[in-house]
């Protein structure tokens, strides 16, 4: 049996400061790795010896050694043209050439001469995981030929984390479970394929590949004459949604109004049973809140436009995002975006606020070609008035219960906002 989550081998030849680093683009999307080099084909340097995985982008050690340190966890970087140490396939450590392309990557998770020594490949993935969103995670895995590295071990494992995991010179991480993990003896002198899916349960950052047991718990086995311990060349690793998402957001913004309140604004390239959006908002440490919803397109192929503004007080930072509300319920959230709106002295004036009825809109001045525009609490127009220059005052009438954004804009862009409550 596997670990945690189910994976097939195939034989071949947190709201707060957490948040604030959760940018999505596309925002909502699938089908795209997030390892954008899973296959360390792109370098910043060629490998000339062992020890230096840091040369691959975006790949680094969790001890941080990118050099031969005695005693320290530093994984291999190989590559078809680099130093003759390196250079695949006739290696000390095994008879291998890539699994694709002309890179990649060996680790050792168990090693009998030093107890509890292991090595670790970390990377940071493109984009955070979508709490809630299915992923399936693929990686390949080969112990190569030549009888220097002959030993098979379990606990290949995955490890999504928050914050890049560290290590301690050889020491074990065993800090974290790790979210995919395979339990049985992995040993192929081929290339094998580890494929599974799992859910997140937070907007996971980073990736750490490696062994997170201590030698009691885990298990090898020699399987060739090789005595130098478990080693594995690893090569294209992927992480990719499991399936497509029922809306595919392409843009997201919040800015800030002249009246202190936030305007949101988002598009959608395709919808599928999108039912409709929520929109949540937290300040500080505070818990998240729904201040609104606005309809979905249920079905859409082409671009779709839609706002809201977030009227209510907010002293100092906030953070809105959007989740999408599908027609059997499940939720997808977007990234969030952080804010800092305050009150500009020119915004409209409304009075009185909040109003049993009419309410007066005053203006200091009036500019070309204005229009008065008033959005309902979901965004949409509910009345839109031409303003002669000269105007200082009118009212707004007839309007139902509810909140209500009030915008004069003329043709230079230029706009004013204030905001007021029938009751």
């Amino acid at each position: 049996m596997y670990g945690r989550n189910v994976i097939v081998s195939i034989g071949a030849p947190r709201w707060g400061a957490l948040l604030l680093g959760m940018l999505l683009s596309p925002l909502f999307s699938s089908g795209q790795n997030l390892l954008n080099n899973g296959g360390f084909e792109n370098y910043s340097v060629l490998p000339s010896a062992y020890a230096q995985s840091c040369f691959s982008q975006g790949w680094t050690s969790a001890s941080g050694a990118c050099a031969l340190t005695p005693g320290c966890g530093h994984p291999d970087y190989f590559h078809l043209t680099g130093g003759a140490n390196v250079r695949p396939p006739n290696l000390v450590f095994g008879t291998c050439m890539p699994h694709s392309g002309n890179a990649m990557m060996g680790f050792t998770p168990w090693y009998p001469t030093t107890p509890n020594f292991r090595e670790y490949l970390r990377f940071t993935l493109a984009t955070p995981l979508i709490v809630g969103q299915p992923y399936t995670v693929t990686f390949w895995t080969s112990n190569g030929t030549n009888p220097y590295v002959g030993w098979g071990s379990n606990n290949l494992g995955l490890a999504f984390s928050m914050a890049p995991l560290t290590q301690t010179c050889g020491a074990p991480i065993t800090t974290v479970i790790p979210q995919v993990e395979i339990s049985t003896i992995v040993y192929s002198s081929t290339w094998q394929a580890h494929s599974l899916t799992f859910t997140p349960a937070q907007p996971y950052t980073n990736l750490c590949i490696g062994n997170f047991h201590m030698d009691a718990a885990t298990a090898a086995v020699q399987m060739s004459t090789g005595w130098q311990g478990a080693y594995y060349f690893i090569d294209d690793v992927s992480v990719e949604a499991a399936f497509p998402l029922p809306v595919e957001m392409s843009a997201f913004e919040v800015t800030c109004a002249d009246d202190g309140s936030a305007e949101l604004r988002w598009s959608t390239a395709s919808e599928s049973e999108s039912d409709h959006f929520e929109i949540q908002r937290t300040v500080g440490e505070e818990e998240p809140v729904v201040i609104g919803t606005v309809q979905g397109a249920w079905n859409s192929t082409s671009q779709r436009d839609y706002r809201f503004m977030d009227t209510g007080p907010a002293a100092g930072e906030r953070y809105s995002r959007i989740v999408q509300v599908d027609g059997n319920g499940a939720r997808t959230a977007s990234d969030m975006r952080s804010i800092r709106c305050e009150q500009k002295a020119e915004a409209l004036r409304i009075w009185p606020v909040p109003s049993s009825g009419d309410v007066q809109v005053g203006f200091a001045s009036v500019p070309d070609g204005a229009i008065l525009q008033v959005f309902d609490a979901r965004g949409a127009l509910v009345r839109s008035l031409p303003v002669a220059i000269g105007t200082r005052s009118l009212v707004l009438d007839g309007l139902s219960t509810g909140m209500y954004t009030v915008q004069l804009k003329g043709t230079s862009g230029t706009a004013l906002h204030g905001r007021c409550v029938i009751w």
